[in-house]
């Protein structure tokens, strides 16, 4: 294993959900938080449509459907390689390869992305805060994923052709863990190897973004020490 720990790291993340009834929303809030951002490098925009399933199964023929849910808005900085997606009474902050630190995320992108979106009341109420941590690699034909993850068998015998891994957890001080782990075969045998580690922390023992992602993001390196290969 390489000894920089952000050397594989593709994308790092940062969201906070807010109180829906402390809040107002519509969609002028997308043009007007533009207005703020772009003296900052945000000068692209994309809108996106959500999509929200729906599976019922109280009759004998279990029906699912498909219909868009709301709208979000991306704002990318291609000089800093950062990006901020606004929805309804949510705010993410994004920061692509390569990765510095969680305190130069938190103080050149989230510090002022967040005070300009609170600058047009709203924000209010914090709910939640998320960090997610995407890592990928490149395997060999011949290498294993137990080569980075100490918790994945390693049989010696014959070839690990894929592997989809994922699971939650409930840690202390309100804050929950999910992994996933993927492994796609391209057509030389190599396999591309992403790996996701997220940390959801509630906004019950404190309301300050920054202690509540501090607590995620401190968490998050935890569990990835624990089960990283060194």
């Amino acid at each position: 294993m390489p000894t920089n720990i952000n050397e594989h790291i593709v994308e790092v993340l940062f969201a906070m959900w807010f109180d829906p009834k402390s809040n107002d929303w519509d969609s002028t809030y997308f043009g007007k938080y533009h207005d703020r951002i772009q003296p900052l490098g945000y000068t692209e925009k994309q809108e996106q449509k959500q999509m929200e399933f729906q599976l019922d199964l109280s009759t004998r023929q279990p029906n699912s459907q498909i219909r868009e849910g709301g709208i979000r808005m991306i704002f990318r900085n291609p000089t800093l390689k950062t990006a901020i997606i606004l929805a309804n009474h949510y705010i993410s902050f994004h920061k692509l390869a390569p990765y510095n630190s969680w305190e130069d995320l938190m103080e050149s992108v989230v510090d002022k992305g967040l005070q300009l979106y609170q600058e047009l009341g709203i924000g209010n109420v914090l709910w939640e805060v998320q960090c997610l941590y995407l890592n990928r690699w490149e395997l060999k034909a011949d290498e294993s994923i137990s080569k980075y993850f100490n918790f994945l068998p390693n049989i010696n015998e014959g070839k690990e052709s894929n592997v989809l891994f994922q699971a939650k957890y409930e840690i202390p001080d309100n804050i929950s863990a999910q992994l996933k782990l993927n492994s796609t075969p391209k057509p030389d045998g190599s396999r591309d190897l992403s790996f996701e580690c997220s940390t959801f922390a509630k906004a019950i023992s404190s309301t300050d973004y920054r202690i509540l992602g501090k607590n995620a993001h401190d968490k998050a390196n935890n569990v990835f020490q624990k089960i990283i290969n060194s």
